[in-house]
């Protein structure tokens, strides 16, 4: 039960119209010109496929931990509490807050963004988060204040989760593209056994 003098230092907020918004990757486009009767047979094959679903799996693979992550960060409930919905302005008897925090964000707002699939890549989701608690620590500077520690504690952790996850991105896409070079350079290298495995021995 915080006062109303503390919830009105909150900086988290601004229901982001873009929430609803949905941006497909490359990857994610549904498929044109598909002939007639190609049945359930052929969307199994094109999604056994490493090739053309190479970069579907990738953004499956940044939307999860994407999401792990604000998980984590929200958990935190002693701190997280500041930053769950947008900032009511009118309620907290804030009127002054859109001067100082031109672009309100919350991670109510980012969680709904992220599950719309608003965000083309990590890195923009990455950009809310970091407005929260930069919106916080702006229009609350004061150092000791509940909300600016809870702002620079839950800023750190994200931090250090967000960059854990880009590693592991790194390395996932480095073993892909190695696997599929691998089985290009097999590919390759397949008609060429054949077709000296074809020739005929010349008799002496």
């Amino acid at each position: 039960g915080r006062s109303s003098s503390d919830k009105a230092a909150l900086l988290s907020g601004g229901a982001n119209e873009a929430a609803g918004r949905v941006s497909r990757l490359p990857g994610e486009r549904a498929g044109r010109g598909r002939p007639r009767g190609s049945g359930a047979s052929e969307k199994g094959a094109a999604s056994k496929s490493p090739f053309k679903s190479a970069e579907a799996r990738a953004a499956e693979e940044w939307r999860k931990g994407c999401a792990q992550v604000l998980g984590v960060v929200k958990s935190k409930q002693e701190h997280s509490g500041w930053f769950l919905e947008p900032v009511d302005c009118d309620a907290l008897g804030i009127p002054h807050y859109r001067k100082v925090v031109p672009r309100p964000m919350d991670l109510g707002t980012v969680t709904a963004k992220l599950k719309a699939g608003g965000y083309l890549g990590a890195d923009a989701f990455a950009e809310d988060v970091r407005l929260v608690f930069a919106n916080a620590k702006a229009f609350t500077p004061q150092t000791d204040a509940d909300v600016h520690q809870s702002a620079v504690y839950l800023e750190t952790l994200f931090e250090q989760r967000f960059s854990n996850l880009l590693a592991k991105l790194a390395r996932e896409a480095a073993e892909a593209a190695e696997a599929e070079a691998a089985q290009s350079k097999a590919a390759a290298a397949a008609p060429d056994s054949v077709s000296s495995s074809a020739e005929p021995t010349k008799e002496k």
